[in-house]
């Protein structure tokens, strides 16, 4: 995959890279211009687009996982992660959707998709009554500070509501700070 000849950084994701999470924009850039990895992901009419990169710096080397989507020539980030290379055995053997779950599994908080439970949803469809009370829901019973990422699209059906999620996660920034060492 190409790299995007333009790169945007949203306001709101910049507040949460370099604010709460402290990861260098130059990182990110480096990661989906040159990245180590790269994958897409197209669920109906969307398309999201994933880059990791490995930053051997010492004493703390780490992965940069960053995606978005491409509208003409522009990448619009969603979102970037620092991660710990003990994250997983073999990363480098990982996809970046298969690093984002890895990840998602371990700092994130639980969410629901109608009845199914989990930390991270790729590419799920449920049929509900009601879309606000069995749609997506996110359990943060200890009100720890996070940050989500949910896509999803809904379509009115005979019977109900299909609620299609091509990506769902929520990543719980009170246990990744401390365990990143993000003051």
């Amino acid at each position: 995959m190409a790299a995007p000849a333009h790169i945007h950084f949203p306001e709101k994701f910049r507040q949460e890279l370099y604010d709460k999470l402290r990861i260098p924009g130059t990182d990110i850039l480096d990661t989906v211009r040159v990245p180590d990895s790269s994958q897409q992901l197209s669920v109906d009419d969307l398309q999201l687009h994933f880059y990791w990169k490995f930053f051997p710096q010492q004493p703390r080397p780490y992965y940069i996982l960053a995606y978005g989507q491409i509208e003409g020539a522009t990448l619009h980030l969603h979102m970037g992660w620092k991660i710990a290379p003990d994250i997983h055995t073999a990363v480098d053997e990982l996809t970046p959707l298969d690093l984002l779950r890895v990840f998602a599994e371990k700092y994130g908080l639980d969410i629901s998709l109608g009845d199914h439970r989990t930390k991270f949803i790729c590419n799920e469809t449920i049929v509900v009554d009601d879309p606000v009370t069995h749609g997506i829901q996110i359990h943060n019973p200890e009100g720890h500070a996070y940050v989500q990422q949910i896509f999803t699209k809904t379509i009115p059906r005979d019977e109900g509501v299909q609620v299609v999620c091509a990506l769902g996660l929520c990543i719980n920034i009170d246990y990744y700070r401390t365990d990143m060492f993000v003051e």
